[in-house]
């Protein structure tokens, strides 16, 4: 029987999490997935636990590669995938008991090409979760171009690939994997992936748990190459004058990255600010598209004090959050 999901795990020396991530998947009453755990040459102790998982349970696959980063393991884990869905999961983060399930359900029902999934933030520290992404409702919603416009209209755009369900065919079809070496990989992907979606549609049932403040995770400085990646994803895929309603949607949730793009150049060193101010503020037009309330916020400060003043003041708002 052909698996409703194929769960993708990347795993790079989380020996710490990996059983907790592992263990979310394998403890939900649904039982019908393969779990595809991609060691991407780790030097800890992930190697072994990958293994020992695979010895007691046959649903679990794993691949042992050199390390490729975090892209290149999830591509070489859909390349292997034979399930109906594709679901990405990072190996530091879990998912909420028993929703795949009612995930399954709303993947048979609706047969969109993306379903968004409901995400939250885990503060490993406390153990207390923070809700991240809003409640959707598209019901009344007629097409695609209508929920795009939606989704770009809420506080925070849900970018990330590991709060979505993928139709395979739709995955493989349209080549949908991940560039190598980019930093932000899920935002460029993510645009393309809406791009290339004929259907999509939602779930709300609690699903995602984002570990907070992870010593030695990717995300947890800023550096240039950051910087650098935004600007790179912006200049690919803005559309200075669209001729189309999908293409202002993309727009607009790129304007929504722009404003990160803005506090987070002022946090860099000033050789690193030298480097990519210029072409940060080359990209300024991409804020009239403010459909998102905090860009339309953004937009109107930039109007009364200019960009690099707005700049400054949003460096400030992320060190008082």
């Amino acid at each position: 029987m052909t698996p409703k999901f194929s769960i993708i795990i990347p795993i790079y020396n989380t020996e710490n999490y990996l059983k907790e991530c592992v263990d979310s998947v394998l403890k939900q009453d649904f039982e019908n997935y393969e779990l595809i755990l991609v060691d991407d040459g780790s030097t800890d102790n992930s190697v072994k636990i990958c293994d020992e998982y695979a010895e007691q349970d046959k649903r679990v696959k794993v691949i042992h590669k050199p390390n490729g980063g975090l892209s290149d393991a999830r591509n070489c884990g859909a390349r292997e995938s034979i399930g109906e869905y594709i679901i990405f999961l990072d190996s530091d983060d879990f998912i909420h008991e028993n929703s795949l399930s009612k995930i399954s359900k709303t993947c048979e029902e609706k047969n969109a090409d993306i379903i968004f999934l409901k995400g939250f933030k885990f503060f490993t520290d406390t153990r207390e979760t923070q809700e991240l992404d809003e409640d959707l409702n598209m019901d009344e919603l007629k097409n695609k171009e209508e929920k795009l416009n939606y989704i770009t209209s809420l506080k925070k755009f849900p970018g990330s690939a590991c709060t979505k369900s993928f139709r395979r065919e739709f995955i493989l079809a349209n080549e949908l994997f991940f560039e190598k070496g980019l930093v932000s990989e899920d935002i460029e992907w993510m645009i393309r992936a809406l791009k290339a979606s004929k259907t999509i549609d939602y779930n709300n049932t609690p699903y995602y748990y984002y570990r907070q403040n992870r010593a030695g995770s990717i995300t947890h400085t800023v550096k240039a190459r950051n910087v650098n990646a935004l600007i790179e994803i912006i200049k690919k895929h803005a559309i200075k004058n669209p001729n189309n309603k999908e293409n202002e949607c993309i727009n607009n949730f790129l304007a929504y990255e722009y404003i990160i793009l803005l506090a987070n150049n002022l946090s860099l060193s000033k050789e690193e600010k030298i480097k990519v101010t210029d072409n940060v503020y080359e990209y300024k037009w991409i804020l009239q598209y403010d459909n998102n309330p905090k860009v339309k916020l953004v937009n109107k400060i930039r109007k009364i004090c200019g960009i690099k003043i707005t700049a400054r003041l949003l460096k400030m708002y992320l060190k008082l959050r």
